[in-house]
């Protein structure tokens, strides 16, 4: 899902619904949902891995 897909649909969303704030408050918490799980299934994979180079 890419960032651009989310804004645009945000941006329709809030063109039918005229309720911005709500819509680009979900949208801000559907990136920060996106972001933190990316954030730790990274960090979870580098601790991984630098475990695997320890053995």
């Amino acid at each position: 899902m890419a960032i651009f897909d989310l804004t645009t649909e945000g941006r329709n969303i809030v063109a039918e619904t005229a309720m911005p704030f709500e819509i680009w408050f979900t949208v801000a918490a559907i990136y920060l949902m996106l972001t933190l799980t990316l954030s730790g299934f990274s960090a979870w994979l580098e601790y991984r891995l630098s475990q695997e180079k320890r053995a």
